[in-house]
């Protein structure tokens, strides 16, 4: 009988592979759960970035025309 610990005696069929299928479907999980997130989090602060660059533009040009209008 094979170490439940020891994935290199893994006999098909067996519930070693069981825990071995279910560990690499958790790794794959949390692998793609940290790809999106990270990816997630550049898209904010790219689009905060821009948010921010048009409010302050939006702001300098309120300033020039409110200055221009007086």
């Amino acid at each position: 009988m094979p170490n439940a610990t020891d994935l290199s005696l893994a006999v098909p069929g067996t519930l070693t592979d069981v825990y071995a299928a279910v560990l690499t479907l958790l790794l794959v999980g949390l692998a793609t759960g940290v790809v999106v997130l990270t990816t997630g989090v550049a898209v904010t602060a790219t689009s905060m970035t821009v948010l921010g660059a048009l409010g302050a533009a939006t702001l300098v040009l309120g300033g020039k025309f409110a200055a221009a209008s007086r």
